[in-house]
């Protein structure tokens, strides 16, 4: 028996530096809410994964994180609600919510250009990699007596000091200008750096240390973050990025193309793409787009 539970205005709101306060609605319904089971899950990542918080429970309807991790800035953290139904074990998930300010009618149509923009013109799908910020610490490499990493290079949380090092990654549309390329010579050896600046929409949120992957395995890691904003509402996020070289440890995150995208056109197809093959474009006889054409009949027609 599918969920027919309905949950509305699932909000996360607080005043506190270490709580999260979650409230919501259940939608009017003939259902008998003592039939289901609430669970709030928490993760670093919009995408997951997702962890239980605490025991599931029935007819509440708010929900206090009184452990929200504090230490890390720029980290966002997002809960999902979800509903169970007791006798047949199906589930729904509302969400995900981070504490956010709301977006106003303005903020969610300057957010739908933004994505059209980029889905239909200038952008392409690329993979994010959201950095962990808080969580199990690495087994192998962090001294818990010191807190600090004992060596580098760790395939088990690829440098961050957390396991796993990285949350599921994510499939987004991104635009990455292209940059100067340039040498630096440090300790009798040249580094190749290139830093370049990219954007995208506001979802999902963006932190320095995140990484990006191309199509063409080009990875590049997260430097600066900026948003445009509508009353606090962000519609837009400007990236700085610096290209990772092939020998660092980032190198190593697995991502399986052939699961994944193998082309970087949208499907369906846009309402607009670049032209790939010539011969095709001059027997198709498109009309000249800079041809000035009439508006009003000729006046050989208006004659007669």
């Amino acid at each position: 028996m599918p969920v027919a539970l309905e949950v509305t205005e699932l909000l996360c709101r607080s005043l506190d530096v270490d709580r999260h306060e979650l409230s919501w609605c259940v939608v009017d319904t003939q259902e008998d809410v003592h039939d289901y089971l609430f669970e709030v899950l928490r993760s670093q990542s919009p995408e997951g994964p997702f962890e239980k918080l605490a025991d599931s429970f029935e007819d509440r309807y708010f929900f206090i994180d009184s452990r929200a991790p504090v230490s890390d800035k720029f980290g966002v953290v997002h809960y999902i609600l979800r509903v169970t139904h007791k006798s047949s074990g199906d589930t729904k998930d509302f969400g995900p919510v981070a504490r956010a300010a709301p977006a106003d009618l303005t903020a969610s149509y300057i957010r739908k250009a933004e994505y059209t923009l980029l889905t239909q013109v200038i952008g392409r799908q690329i993979w994010l990699f959201p950095r962990r910020r808080f969580g199990s610490r690495c087994p192998s490499c962090w001294d818990f007596t010191l807190s600090q990493k004992k060596r580098s290079n760790c395939l088990d949380c690829f440098d961050t000091g957390y396991l796993r090092g990285y949350m599921n990654p994510i499939e987004l549309w991104m635009q990455i200008d292209p940059g100067t390329k340039n040498y630096q010579t440090q300790s009798q050896q040249k580094d190749q750096q290139s830093q370049v600046s990219a954007r995208t929409t506001y979802y999902p949120p963006i932190s320095p240390g995140d990484v990006i992957v191309e199509l063409e395995n080009r990875r590049w890691r997260v430097v600066t973050v900026t948003t445009s904003q509508r009353l606090r509402a962000v519609v837009k996020q400007e990236l700085t990025v610096r290209e990772i070289q092939r020998t660092d440890i980032e190198f190593k995150l697995p991502l399986n193309i052939s699961e994944a995208l193998k082309d970087i056109q949208a499907s369906p197809s846009r309402m607009f793409s670049n032209p790939h093959n010539l011969d095709n474009i001059i027997q198709d006889r498109l009309p000249n787009a800079h041809a000035i054409y009439p508006t009003f009949p000729s006046n050989d027609k208006l004659e007669e």
